[in-house]
């Protein structure tokens, strides 16, 4: 994903009807229903490391949940295919997210993590335990499970979008599909250019071959 999908992704999500919007169309209501869309603040950090950077690009927003102040870490996911081991991604970002927070001598805060995706291929909705083989209850206290939302462009079975009400949340989504797809169409006329010419190459060869 280039540089100007990134700054379009922040600038659209940057602005707070937007970012409303989508949140009551794609999350659930036991969520949206006690978050205080009026109390949400965008924080001017980042907490993508090099390791993250190959995978996201992340906008962060301060909240009230109920009586609760929360973070809400906003993560476009940069890949064109689905992740298989997501929670793995998601908890090196949330152990930095809270590690600046200690060394800033901040109270740690709880993190909702949101994952945009708008690649190709069905993404995989799955629990971290079920990544390991024969694992029992017991085992599974060990593991560093958590919970994270998913806003998926690409595979919209309850049409989530028709539930957006602004049209510039709809052109975000619109847009950010688009993008993706060109993306792929370039892709595949790369490739087929490029098997194109190798056959050609292959042809060529043989048919000096023959008159040697």
């Amino acid at each position: 994903m280039g540089p100007a999908t990134r700054k379009f992704f922040k600038e659209a999500f940057s602005r707070l009807d937007v970012l409303t919007d989508f949140i009551k169309a794609y999350l659930p209501e036991e969520f949206s229903s006690q978050l205080d869309f009026d109390s949400i603040t965008r924080k001017q950090d980042s907490h993508i490391d090099s390791e993250l950077a190959q995978h996201y690009v992340d906008l962060l927003f301060e909240a009230r949940l109920g009586p609760r102040i929360i973070t809400i870490a906003l993560l476009l996911e940069q890949k064109s295919y689905p992740e298989a081991y997501p929670h793995f991604q998601l908890n090196r970002y949330l152990l930095n997210y809270w590690v600046d927070q200690l060394k800033a001598k901040q109270p740690l805060q709880p993190v909702i993590p949101i994952l945009v995706y708008h690649g190709r291929g069905k993404w995989n909705y799955r629990p971290m335990r079920s990544y390991f083989s024969a694992i029992n209850d017991e085992l599974a206290e060990f593991l560093p499970d958590f919970r994270y939302f998913l806003i998926n462009l690409t595979n919209d079975p309850q049409n989530r979008f028709s539930l957006l009400t602004s049209n510039y949340a709809k052109l975000t989504a619109g847009l950010l599909k688009t993008i993706r797809q060109k993306q792929q169409l370039k892709q595949i006329s790369a490739t087929r250019l490029l098997n194109q010419r190798r056959r050609s190459k292959v042809s060529s060869s043989s048919r000096h071959h023959c008159y040697m």
